[in-house]
C-alpha cells in the first residue's frame, strides 16, 4: 500500500529528477572544479544590479541562508567579493576577474550538457519542464 503511494508520489518524481539532473550538470562541470550550482550563482551575480544578497537570492531563487553558504565557496575560491564596508549590515557582492574567466571557462562544457539533454530528452519534451514550473510555482 505504502510502496504504491511513494512510487506515485510527484515530490519524490521531482526530487529524483532534480537529482538526475543536477549530477549529470556536475559531472561535465567536475574538471573545472565547480558546481553547477555555483556557476549559475556566478551568473546571478554578474546580472544583479546592486549585488544585495536579497536581489541575488530572488534571481537565483534561493533563500538568503541557503545563498550565502552558497556563495561562501565562491568566496574561498576567489571568484566572488563581497563589498561591504566596516559597519554595514548588508553584503554587496560582485564577480571577480576570476569570476569572469570561470564563467568563460565553463560556458562551452555547460552549453555542451545543455545540447546533449536537449538531444536525449527532446525540446518539445523539455517545454513540458517550463509549463509544470510555472503551475508548481501556484502553489
Amino acid at each position: 500500500m505504502y510502496k504504491d503511494e511513494i512510487a506515485n508520489c510527484y515530490c519524490a518524481k521531482a526530487h529524483r529528477l532534480e537529482m538526475i539532473m543536477t549530477k549529470y550538470y556536475n559531472d561535465k562541470l567536475a574538471p573545472f572544479n565547480i558546481t553547477v550550482c555555483q556557476y549559475c550563482l556566478l551568473i546571478h551575480i554578474d546580472a544583479a544590479e546592486t549585488g544585495s544578497l536579497s536581489e541575488i537570492a530572488k534571481r537565483a531563487n534561493l533563500d538568503r541562508s541557503t545563498l550565502a553558504r552558497t556563495i561562501k565557496p565562491l568566496i574561498q575560491k576567489g571568484l566572488a567579493e563581497d563589498l561591504r564596508t566596516n559597519g554595514a549590515r548588508s553584503s554587496q557582492m560582485r564577480l571577480t576577474k576570476e569570476g569572469r574567466a570561470k564563467i568563460e571557462e565553463v560556458r562551452q562544457a555547460w552549453l555542451a550538457a545543455q545540447h546533449h539533454i536537449e538531444e536525449v530528452m527532446e525540446r518539445d519534451n523539455l517545454a513540458v519542464l517550463d509549463i509544470l514550473l510555472k503551475q508548481v510555482e501556484k502553489l
